[in-house]
C-alpha cells in the first residue's frame, strides 16, 4: 500500500451513506500527492511538523468516481450546513411567531433578519450607526452597565460600509458579512489542515466546523464567523512561515474580537521550538560524517516505518544522503514501505528539523510584538475615550453580575469562580479535572503531529480562555477556533467518532437555538 493510500484509507467495514461518501473519498491531486508529516523528535520524542509544504499544489476531492477542486467541495459542503442552519432557524422562527413565543431578546420590528441577530448584535448595530459612547452607562450605585465598549469595531464598521453601499438595513446586511466571512473561513480551515495532515483529515475537520451545535452562528450578525476567518488565515500564515502575513491579519483579528492575543503567543512558541531544533542541527556531526536525526516507532503517520529491533533508538544520517545506517547499539532503521530512503536530498529535507534563518527570527519578533500590541489595544483606547482608566475590564465585567455577582478580576480565577458559586469545592476539583484532560488531549501524539503551529494555537487559545472568560452559554461557540484539532486521526479515520461528532452536531443545533433564543443567551 503506498503512503497516499495508507494515509487516506478509511476503517469503516459498511458501505458510507449520507454525506460519508464525499467525505471520506478526499485526495490529493491526480498523481495521489500526500505529504508526509515531519519527524523532528526531541529528547521525548515529541514531533512536531515539518518545513513548510508547497501550499500552491492542486488539491482535489474524489465523489463517485469524479474530481472536484478542492474549493469547490469545500464551498458545497458549507452551503450545505448553511441551508440546514437556516431551516432550522426559520423552522423556529416561524413557530414561534405563530404561537406568540416571547423572544428572550426583543425586537421592535421582529423579522427572519433580527431573529438572526438576537442579543449581542444589538451593540454591533449601535455601534455601526452612532459609535463609542464616550459616556458609560451606570447603575444607581456606579457600577457600569453593558455597554458597547464590550465588542470591537471591524466587523461593525465592515457592515456599515455595506449599509451605505447597498441601502440595506443592519441586520441583513450583518447576516450577509457572516456568511461570506464563514465560508472563507471554511476555505481556510481546510487549506491550513490540508497543509499539516492530509486533505482526508481537512475534509472532515471543515465537516466538524461547519454542522457544529452552534454552527449557526456562521450566519448571525455577529463578529465570529470574521474572527474565525482571520485566526485561521494567521493560522495558514504560520504553517507557510509567511509571518509578515500573520501581522496585518493578527492585528485586524486584535479588533475584531477578544481572543486574539493567542496569536502572539503562538508564535512565541513557534520561535521556541524552532529555535531549539536550530540549535539541535547546530550539534557536531557524529563520526563518520553523520547525524543523528531521529527516533525510530513503530507505524509513525508519515509511513515510515522501523525495524522492529530499531524501536526507541536514533538514527544515523550520512552526509552523501544514504538511508539510515546502523547506530552505535548496532540498530538501524528500515526504508519506507516503498523503498525510499530518509536522505538529505531535497525530496525528504522534510523529515529533519530546519535551522532558523535570521529573516524568520526578525519576522516572527516583530509580527508577535505588533499583534501583542494590537491585542492590549483596545482597554487604552477605550480610557483614553472615556476617561475611565479601567473601562474596558469593568465594562466586561459588567457581564459577569449576573452569573456570579460583583467580583474583581484576576488572572486564571474566572472558572474556578464559576464552578464555586455554583458547585463548590466540587466544581474546583471538576474544573481542575478538564485542565487535566485539555493537558492529556493536547499532548496525544494524534494532536502532536498535526504540527507546532496547530497545537501551539490550540494552547494558547486555551489558555486565554481559562485566564480570563468567564464560562458560560457563549463557552461553545468561543471554542470554535479550536476547529484544527478535529482533524486528529482518532477523530477522522474511525466512522463511530465522525458520525458521533457529524450527526451529533446537526441533531444538537436545534436544541441550541431553542434554548439560546428562547431561554438564555447565544
Amino acid at each position: 500500500m503506498s503512503p497516499s493510500q495508507s494515509e487516506l484509507r478509511t476503517t469503516g467495514h459498511d458501505a458510507p451513506s449520507g454525506l460519508e461518501p464525499l467525505l471520506m473519498h478526499a485526495t490529493d491531486s491526480a498523481a495521489q500527492r500526500t505529504r508526509p508529516i515531519g519527524k523532528f523528535s526531541g529528547r521525548a520524542g515529541v514531533r512536531w511538523g515539518p518545513e513548510p509544504i508547497d501550499t500552491r499544489r492542486p488539491l482535489v476531492v474524489r465523489f463517485r468516481g469524479r474530481e472536484y477542486r478542492w474549493w469547490i467541495a469545500v464551498l458545497s459542503l458549507y452551503a450545505a450546513s448553511r441551508l440546514l442552519s437556516t431551516t432550522f432557524m426559520l423552522t423556529l422562527y416561524l413557530v414561534a411567531t405563530a404561537a406568540h413565543w416571547p423572544f428572550a431578546s426583543q425586537r421592535e420590528n421582529p423579522t427572519f433578519f433580527t431573529f438572526s441577530g438576537s442579543w449581542d448584535s444589538s451593540f454591533y448595530r449601535r455601534i455601526a450607526e452612532t459609535g463609542y459612547p464616550t459616556i458609560l452607562p451606570t447603575d444607581p450605585t456606579g457600577s457600569i452597565l453593558p455597554n458597547p465598549w464590550a465588542f470591537l469595531p471591524v466587523f461593525p464598521w465592515i457592515v456599515r460600509v455595506i449599509t451605505v453601499a447597498t441601502g440595506l438595513e443592519f441586520y441583513p446586511a450583518g447576516v450577509f458579512v457572516a456568511t461570506l466571512a464563514g465560508a472563507g473561513a471554511a476555505l481556510t480551515l481546510f487549506r491550513l489542515v490540508a497543509a499539516r495532515a492530509s486533505t482526508h483529515g481537512a475534509i472532515w475537520a471543515t465537516a466538524f466546523f461547519c454542522f457544529s451545535p452552534v454552527a449557526f452562528i456562521l450566519q448571525t450578525a455577529y463578529a465570529e464567523s470574521l474572527f474565525f476567518l482571520f485566526v485561521f488565515a494567521a493560522l495558514w500564515g504560520m504553517i507557510a512561515r509567511r509571518y509578515w502575513l500573520v501581522l496585518p491579519i493578527g492585528v485586524l483579528a486584535a479588533f475584531t474580537r477578544p481572543g486574539a492575543l493567542a496569536i502572539p503567543l503562538a508564535l512565541a512558541i513557534i520561535g521556541v521550538v524552532r529555535l531549539r531544533q536550530s540549535r539541535r542541527m547546530a550539534r557536531p556531526r557524529h563520526p563518520a560524517g553523520m547525524t543523528r536525526v531521529a527516533m525510530c516507532e513503530h507505524s509513525d503517520p508519515t509511513g515510515q516505518s522501523c525495524s522492529p529491533g530499531s524501536v526507541g533508538q536514533s538514527c544515523l544520517l550520512g552526509p552523501a544522503g544514504q538511508s539510515c545506517s546502523p547506530d552505535s547499539v548496532g540498530q538501524s532503521c528500515s526504508p519506507d514501505s516503498v523503498g525510499q530512503s530518509r536522505s538529505l536530498d531535497s525530496g525528504s529535507r522534510s523529515h529533519l528539523p530546519d535551522r532558523l534563518p535570521v529573516r524568520d527570527i526578525v519576522a516572527i519578533t516583530t509580527t508577535g510584538l505588533v499583534t501583542a500590541v494590537a491585542g492590549l489595544g483596545w482597554p487604552v483606547i477605550a480610557a483614553a475615550v472615556t476617561g475611565v482608566p479601567d473601562a474596558y475590564l469593568r465594562t466586561e465585567l459588567s457581564w459577569w453580575t449576573g452569573f456570579v455577582g460583583h467580583v474583581s478580576f484576576v488572572p486564571l480565577t474566572p472558572w474556578f469562580i464559576f464552578a464555586n458559586t455554583y458547585l463548590g469545592i466540587g466544581g474546583i476539583l471538576l474544573v481542575a479535572s478538564v485542565l487535566a484532560g485539555l493537558c492529556w488531549l493536547l499532548t496525544r501524539r494524534s494532536v502532536r503531529v498535526l504540527g507546532v503551529e496547530i497545537v501551539g494555537f490550540s494552547s494558547a487559545y486555551l489558555l486565554y480562555l481559562i485566564a480570563v472568560f468567564l464560562p458560560q452559554q457563549s463557552t461553545f461557540r468561543l471554542l470554535m477556533p479550536l476547529a484544527p484539532l478535529g482533524a486528529a486521526r482518532g477523530l477522522t479515520e474511525y466512522r463511530a467518532p465522525r458520525r458521533a461528532l457529524l450527526f451529533g452536531g446537526m441533531a444538537l443545533q436545534p436544541v441550541a437555538l431553542v434554548l439560546l433564543w428562547f431561554v438564555g443567551y447565544p
